[in-house]
């Protein structure tokens, strides 16, 4: 689980209009620290339907790409195979031609589930907006400029662990709160 200072990620109000150019972080892949992370905000925003999320990093071999897969935490669910997973393949320079391709690469019926029936742009469009904000967020997360510190080391609770965090051994423990902050802080 990550926890993010507050200046860390912009809210979505606080950042420019949604655009169609939203550059995709094409280079992700290569800096994404674990398979999955849990981003939790502590002090919800009102403008953001969620108080964390998953994001998970899938590579298909198959078709060599990777592959986003963002779940918002918007409600209580009674299990995990439950939750609403939304993929974005990391395929185009644009938030919005990733989510083109992932449309494109959907089955047809489950396009218009999400889309109340409209063409695939209409449907691409939804989900580049959608996602922007985890984009970003992820992006965000695993950029230089970030710095995490083990949350049991700053309780005073244990010796910090290094990020990212590696398996524990039989007698170790995992970390299971990170905070990230500006590296130069």
């Amino acid at each position: 689980m990550v926890h993010p200072d507050d200046d860390l990620i912009p809210w979505p109000q606080q950042e420019e209009a949604w655009e169609a150019g939203d550059e995709l972080p094409v280079d992700l892949p290569g800096r994404w620290p674990l398979f999955g992370l849990y981003v939790v905000f502590l002090s919800p925003n009102p403008t953001v339907q969620a108080e964390g999320g998953f994001l998970h990093l899938e590579w298909d071999e198959r078709e060599q790409r990777a592959e986003l897969r963002i779940t918002p935490d918007t409600e209580p669910v009674a299990d995990l195979e439950r939750l609403d997973v939304q993929p974005l393949h990391l395929v185009g320079d644009t938030i919005l031609e990733a989510a083109h391709n992932t449309v494109r690469a959907i089955p047809s019926d489950a396009v218009l589930a999400t889309s109340s029936g409209s063409d695939l742009d209409w449907s691409a469009a939804l989900l580049a907006g959608q996602n922007r904000f985890w984009v970003r967020a992820a992006d965000r997360l695993t950029s230089p400029q970030v710095a995490f510190v083990d949350a049991a080391q700053v309780l005073g609770r244990a010796p910090g662990a290094l990020w990212p965090p590696e398996q524990p051994d039989a007698k170790g423990r995992a970390p299971l709160l990170w905070l990230a902050m500006p590296a130069n802080a």
